[in-house]
Protein backbone atom coordinates (compact mmCIF):
# COMPACT_ATOMS: atom_id res chain seq x y z
CA UNK A 1 0.00 0.00 0.00
CA UNK A 2 2.84 2.39 0.85
CA UNK A 3 4.56 1.63 -2.45
CA UNK A 4 1.36 2.25 -4.37
CA UNK A 5 0.83 5.60 -2.66
CA UNK A 6 4.44 6.60 -3.32
CA UNK A 7 3.91 5.87 -7.01
CA UNK A 8 0.73 7.94 -6.95
CA UNK A 9 2.56 10.85 -5.36
CA UNK A 10 5.08 10.78 -8.20
CA UNK A 11 2.36 11.13 -10.88
CA UNK A 12 2.37 14.73 -12.13
CA UNK A 13 -0.77 16.84 -12.21
CA UNK A 14 -2.82 15.05 -9.54
CA UNK A 15 -5.38 17.04 -7.59
CA UNK A 16 -5.81 16.67 -3.83
CA UNK A 17 -2.23 15.49 -3.64
CA UNK A 18 -2.17 16.19 0.09
CA UNK A 19 -4.45 13.20 0.73
CA UNK A 20 -1.88 10.82 -0.78
CA UNK A 21 0.86 12.28 1.38
CA UNK A 22 -1.34 12.05 4.46
CA UNK A 23 -2.43 8.45 3.84
CA UNK A 24 1.09 7.30 2.99
CA UNK A 25 2.52 8.94 6.12
CA UNK A 26 -0.13 7.31 8.32
CA UNK A 27 0.67 3.88 6.90
CA UNK A 28 4.39 4.48 7.40
CA UNK A 29 3.73 5.42 11.00
CA UNK A 30 1.68 2.28 11.48
CA UNK A 31 4.63 0.29 10.08
CA UNK A 32 6.89 1.88 12.73
CA UNK A 33 8.54 4.16 10.17
CA UNK A 34 7.86 7.41 11.99
CA UNK A 35 10.98 9.18 10.74
CA UNK A 36 10.13 8.32 7.12
CA UNK A 37 6.55 9.47 7.66
CA UNK A 38 7.64 12.83 9.07
CA UNK A 39 10.13 13.39 6.23
CA UNK A 40 7.42 12.57 3.69
CA UNK A 41 5.07 15.12 5.24
CA UNK A 42 7.80 17.75 5.25
CA UNK A 43 8.34 17.06 1.56
CA UNK A 44 4.60 17.26 0.90
CA UNK A 45 4.32 20.63 2.63
CA UNK A 46 6.85 21.96 0.17
CA UNK A 47 5.07 20.76 -2.97
CA UNK A 48 1.30 20.75 -2.43
CA UNK A 49 -0.75 23.89 -3.09
CA UNK A 50 -0.84 26.37 -0.22
CA UNK A 51 -4.52 25.74 0.55
CA UNK A 52 -3.79 22.02 1.15
CA UNK A 53 -0.87 22.40 3.55
CA UNK A 54 -2.81 22.78 6.79
CA UNK A 55 -3.70 19.07 6.84
CA UNK A 56 -0.07 18.06 6.37
CA UNK A 57 1.11 20.44 9.08
CA UNK A 58 -1.45 18.89 11.42
CA UNK A 59 -0.31 15.37 10.57
CA UNK A 60 3.34 16.29 11.01
CA UNK A 61 2.72 17.81 14.44
CA UNK A 62 0.83 14.72 15.58
CA UNK A 63 3.48 12.29 14.34
CA UNK A 64 6.35 14.29 15.85
CA UNK A 65 4.38 14.16 19.08
CA UNK A 66 4.48 10.38 18.92
CA UNK A 67 8.30 10.50 18.89
CA UNK A 68 8.31 12.42 22.16
CA UNK A 69 10.58 15.12 20.70
CA UNK A 70 9.12 18.23 22.31
CA UNK A 71 11.55 20.78 20.75
CA UNK A 72 10.88 19.42 17.27
CA UNK A 73 7.14 19.53 17.93
CA UNK A 74 7.46 23.18 18.99
CA UNK A 75 9.32 23.93 15.77
CA UNK A 76 6.63 22.25 13.69
CA UNK A 77 3.87 24.19 15.43
CA UNK A 78 5.75 27.45 14.93
CA UNK A 79 6.26 26.77 11.21
CA UNK A 80 2.60 25.92 10.73
CA UNK A 81 1.29 28.95 12.60
CA UNK A 82 3.63 31.26 10.70
CA UNK A 83 2.73 29.78 7.32
CA UNK A 84 -1.04 29.29 7.49
CA UNK A 85 -3.32 32.36 7.52
CA UNK A 86 -6.41 32.47 9.72
CA UNK A 87 -8.73 32.09 6.73
CA UNK A 88 -7.01 28.86 5.66
CA UNK A 89 -7.52 26.88 8.86
CA UNK A 90 -4.78 28.27 11.09
CA UNK A 91 -6.85 27.31 14.13
CA UNK A 92 -6.34 23.63 13.29
CA UNK A 93 -2.58 24.05 13.62
CA UNK A 94 -3.01 25.78 16.97
CA UNK A 95 -5.38 23.12 18.30
CA UNK A 96 -3.14 20.24 17.25
CA UNK A 97 -0.13 22.07 18.61
CA UNK A 98 -1.71 22.77 21.99
CA UNK A 99 -2.83 19.16 22.32
CA UNK A 100 0.57 17.71 21.42
CA UNK A 101 2.68 20.22 23.36
CA UNK A 102 0.48 19.75 26.41
CA UNK A 103 1.07 15.99 26.31
CA UNK A 104 4.83 16.43 25.86
CA UNK A 105 5.73 19.49 27.91
CA UNK A 106 2.71 20.08 30.11
CA UNK A 107 1.89 23.50 31.53
CA UNK A 108 5.24 25.01 30.64
CA UNK A 109 4.91 24.16 26.94
CA UNK A 110 1.35 25.50 26.72
CA UNK A 111 2.32 28.68 28.56
CA UNK A 112 5.28 29.20 26.24
CA UNK A 113 3.10 28.96 23.14
CA UNK A 114 0.45 31.18 24.70
CA UNK A 115 3.06 33.87 25.39
CA UNK A 116 4.52 33.78 21.87
CA UNK A 117 4.26 36.88 19.74
CA UNK A 118 3.84 37.33 15.97
CA UNK A 119 4.01 35.56 13.60
CA UNK A 120 3.06 32.56 15.74
CA UNK A 121 0.86 34.34 18.25
CA UNK A 122 -2.32 32.40 18.95
CA UNK A 123 -5.58 33.91 17.77
CA UNK A 124 -8.14 34.98 20.38
CA UNK A 125 -10.19 31.78 20.31
CA UNK A 126 -7.15 29.53 20.67
CA UNK A 127 -5.88 31.69 23.53
CA UNK A 128 -9.09 30.87 25.37
CA UNK A 129 -8.49 27.19 24.61
CA UNK A 130 -4.92 27.43 25.90
CA UNK A 131 -6.08 29.15 29.10
CA UNK A 132 -8.63 26.39 29.65
CA UNK A 133 -5.91 23.77 29.20
CA UNK A 134 -3.74 25.50 31.81
CA UNK A 135 -6.59 25.44 34.34
CA UNK A 136 -7.45 21.87 33.42
CA UNK A 137 -3.90 20.71 34.06
CA UNK A 138 -4.42 21.29 37.79
CA UNK A 139 -7.35 18.83 37.67
CA UNK A 140 -9.60 21.45 39.17
CA UNK A 141 -12.47 20.42 36.94
CA UNK A 142 -14.98 22.73 38.60
CA UNK A 143 -12.86 25.75 37.72
CA UNK A 144 -12.12 24.30 34.29
CA UNK A 145 -15.86 24.14 33.54
CA UNK A 146 -16.25 27.79 34.57
CA UNK A 147 -13.38 28.90 32.33
CA UNK A 148 -14.46 26.99 29.25
CA UNK A 149 -18.12 27.94 29.70
CA UNK A 150 -17.13 31.60 29.84
CA UNK A 151 -15.09 31.03 26.68
CA UNK A 152 -18.14 29.60 24.94
CA UNK A 153 -20.13 32.68 25.88
CA UNK A 154 -17.46 34.84 24.27
CA UNK A 155 -17.08 32.61 21.20
CA UNK A 156 -20.36 30.69 20.79
CA UNK A 157 -19.49 29.50 17.28
CA UNK A 158 -16.17 27.92 18.28
CA UNK A 159 -17.12 24.26 18.54
CA UNK A 160 -13.90 23.07 20.15
CA UNK A 161 -14.82 24.86 23.36
CA UNK A 162 -18.17 23.05 23.39
CA UNK A 163 -16.40 19.71 23.19
CA UNK A 164 -13.97 20.72 25.93
CA UNK A 165 -16.82 21.65 28.24
CA UNK A 166 -18.45 18.30 27.54
CA UNK A 167 -15.20 16.56 28.41
CA UNK A 168 -14.81 18.57 31.62
CA UNK A 169 -18.37 17.81 32.71
CA UNK A 170 -17.77 14.10 32.12
CA UNK A 171 -14.79 14.37 34.48
CA UNK A 172 -17.16 15.69 37.14
CA UNK A 173 -19.63 12.89 36.49
CA UNK A 174 -22.19 15.33 35.06
CA UNK A 175 -23.21 12.92 32.33
CA UNK A 176 -26.72 14.32 31.77
CA UNK A 177 -25.38 17.84 31.35
CA UNK A 178 -22.69 16.55 29.01
CA UNK A 179 -25.31 14.75 26.92
CA UNK A 180 -27.45 17.88 26.59
CA UNK A 181 -24.42 19.91 25.49
CA UNK A 182 -23.23 17.25 23.05
CA UNK A 183 -26.67 17.04 21.49
CA UNK A 184 -25.88 20.40 19.87
CA UNK A 185 -23.29 18.69 17.69
CA UNK A 186 -24.85 17.32 14.52
CA UNK A 187 -22.49 14.55 13.51
CA UNK A 188 -23.90 14.21 10.00
CA UNK A 189 -22.79 17.70 9.07
CA UNK A 190 -19.11 16.80 9.36
CA UNK A 191 -16.69 14.00 8.69
CA UNK A 192 -17.95 10.84 10.37
CA UNK A 193 -15.35 8.11 10.00
CA UNK A 194 -12.42 8.40 12.44
CA UNK A 195 -13.77 11.71 13.75
CA UNK A 196 -12.75 11.99 17.45
CA UNK A 197 -15.68 14.31 18.13
CA UNK A 198 -18.11 11.70 16.86
CA UNK A 199 -16.50 9.18 19.21
CA UNK A 200 -16.91 11.67 22.05
CA UNK A 201 -20.61 11.96 21.33
CA UNK A 202 -20.96 8.17 21.21
CA UNK A 203 -19.20 7.81 24.57
CA UNK A 204 -21.34 10.50 26.19
CA UNK A 205 -24.52 8.89 24.87
CA UNK A 206 -23.40 5.55 26.30
CA UNK A 207 -22.65 6.76 29.83
CA UNK A 208 -25.72 9.02 29.88
CA UNK A 209 -28.02 6.06 29.28
CA UNK A 210 -28.70 6.25 25.53
CA UNK A 211 -27.18 2.98 24.26
CA UNK A 212 -29.02 2.85 20.92
CA UNK A 213 -27.85 6.32 19.95
CA UNK A 214 -24.33 5.45 21.12
CA UNK A 215 -24.32 2.29 19.01
CA UNK A 216 -25.41 4.15 15.90
CA UNK A 217 -22.71 6.78 16.35
CA UNK A 218 -20.01 4.20 17.09
CA UNK A 219 -20.84 2.37 13.87
CA UNK A 220 -20.44 5.65 11.96
CA UNK A 221 -17.17 6.39 13.69
CA UNK A 222 -15.44 3.05 13.05
CA UNK A 223 -17.36 1.22 10.30
CA UNK A 224 -14.55 -1.25 9.60
CA UNK A 225 -13.97 -2.15 13.24
CA UNK A 226 -17.52 -2.00 14.62
CA UNK A 227 -18.92 -5.43 15.54
CA UNK A 228 -22.69 -5.73 15.28
CA UNK A 229 -22.82 -8.85 17.46
CA UNK A 230 -20.88 -7.29 20.35
CA UNK A 231 -22.74 -5.22 22.92
CA UNK A 232 -21.41 -1.69 23.13
CA UNK A 233 -20.05 -1.05 26.61
CA UNK A 234 -17.21 1.12 27.86
CA UNK A 235 -14.58 -1.51 27.08
CA UNK A 236 -15.82 -1.92 23.52
CA UNK A 237 -16.06 1.78 22.76
CA UNK A 238 -12.52 2.23 24.09
CA UNK A 239 -11.39 -0.53 21.75
CA UNK A 240 -12.95 1.33 18.84
CA UNK A 241 -11.01 4.46 19.81
CA UNK A 242 -7.76 2.49 19.67
CA UNK A 243 -8.56 0.65 16.43
CA UNK A 244 -9.80 3.57 14.31
CA UNK A 245 -7.58 5.54 11.95
CA UNK A 246 -5.03 2.75 11.72
CA UNK A 247 -4.43 3.09 15.44
CA UNK A 248 -3.10 6.66 15.10
CA UNK A 249 -5.61 8.53 17.27
CA UNK A 250 -3.11 8.69 20.09
CA UNK A 251 -3.73 8.30 23.80
CA UNK A 252 -7.27 9.00 24.94
CA UNK A 253 -6.04 11.13 27.85
CA UNK A 254 -4.30 13.48 25.41
CA UNK A 255 -7.51 14.06 23.48
CA UNK A 256 -10.14 13.79 26.20
CA UNK A 257 -8.51 14.00 29.64
CA UNK A 258 -11.91 14.46 31.25
CA UNK A 259 -13.03 11.05 30.01
CA UNK A 260 -9.75 9.56 31.22
CA UNK A 261 -10.46 11.09 34.64
CA UNK A 262 -14.01 9.70 34.58
CA UNK A 263 -12.70 6.21 33.79
CA UNK A 264 -10.14 6.39 36.59
CA UNK A 265 -12.76 7.44 39.10
CA UNK A 266 -15.15 4.71 38.07
CA UNK A 267 -12.63 1.89 37.71
CA UNK A 268 -13.41 -1.18 39.86
CA UNK A 269 -11.47 -1.01 43.12
CA UNK A 270 -9.33 -3.92 44.25
CA UNK A 271 -10.67 -5.69 47.37
CA UNK A 272 -8.99 -4.91 50.67
CA UNK A 273 -7.37 -7.56 52.85
CA UNK A 274 -10.58 -7.98 54.84
CA UNK A 275 -12.81 -8.11 51.83
CA UNK A 276 -13.33 -11.15 49.65
CA UNK A 277 -13.67 -10.65 45.89
CA UNK A 278 -16.64 -13.02 46.00
CA UNK A 279 -18.58 -10.63 48.23
CA UNK A 280 -18.49 -7.85 45.58
CA UNK A 281 -18.39 -9.48 42.17
CA UNK A 282 -17.53 -7.42 39.09
CA UNK A 283 -20.48 -6.18 37.08
CA UNK A 284 -18.82 -7.42 33.91
CA UNK A 285 -17.41 -10.92 33.44
CA UNK A 286 -13.69 -11.05 32.67
CA UNK A 287 -12.89 -13.68 30.05
CA UNK A 288 -9.42 -14.71 28.90
CA UNK A 289 -9.41 -16.58 25.58
CA UNK A 290 -6.18 -18.35 24.60
CA UNK A 291 -5.50 -20.09 21.27
CA UNK A 292 -9.07 -19.99 20.04
CA UNK A 293 -7.97 -21.16 16.57
CA UNK A 294 -6.33 -24.44 15.65
CA UNK A 295 -3.94 -22.88 13.10
CA UNK A 296 -2.55 -19.35 12.93
CA UNK A 297 -4.69 -18.49 9.96
CA UNK A 298 -5.75 -15.14 11.36
CA UNK A 299 -2.30 -13.87 12.36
Amino acid sequence: AITLLEKGIAVPGLTNLFSLYQSCAELMAKANRLDDAIKLLEKGIGVVPADQRVTLYQAEIELVGRTGDSPKAEQGVARGLAAIPEASGRHKIAEAGLRVLSSLGGVEAVQKLMNSGPPIRLDAQQRVLANYMLVRSSRDWQEAVKVVHKGREDFPQYGVLLFQEVDARVALGQTKEAYVLMSQYEAGLRQERDNPTLWLKAFVCLIAGHPEEATSLAAMYAPNDFQQDVALDEAEILRLWTAARNGLNGKLENNFPGIAEYLRRNAPQAPTANESPVEKPSKQPCVLAVATEWHSAHG
